[in-house]
């Protein structure tokens, strides 16, 4: 369930990121999107993005032995964490990349627990 919940949070982030410049690129005022730069949208994904990260992934470890998503997973929260500090102009690229790490750590996490990739 971890898991599942760590993909979609993932994945809302990556549409999060995506789709806010999209919407100025199409027209929509700053006045319209504004709400989707607010900070507590960006702790309201990040937040259980990482949480999950933490909880899932590593302790996933003991049932399956593999470390992939434990690595794929720790790239992606630093990649997050860059994205912080990063200039404004590439922020988004990197939390893109960031939850689409994330949302892989976990999907293999799931697949190697349900011994799809045993």
């Amino acid at each position: 369930m971890k898991d599942q919940l760590g993909s979609l949070c993932s994945f809302l982030c990556i549409v999060h990121c995506s789709l806010t410049p999209l919407f100025l690129i199409f027209g929509l005022s700053i006045v319209d999107i504004a709400f989707l730069e607010n900070e507590w949208i960006h702790r309201l994904i990040a937040i259980p993005m990482v949480l999950l990260m933490l909880l899932s992934i590593p302790v996933s470890i003991k049932s399956h032995g593999k470390y992939q998503p434990f690595l794929i997973g720790g790239i992606g929260l630093l990649v997050l964490f860059w994205s912080l500090l990063a200039a404004e102009e590439i922020e988004a690229y990197l939390t893109v990349v960031a939850g689409l790490l994330l949302m892989t750590a976990h999907v293999l996490n799931r697949k190697l627990l349900l011994g799809q990739f045993a």
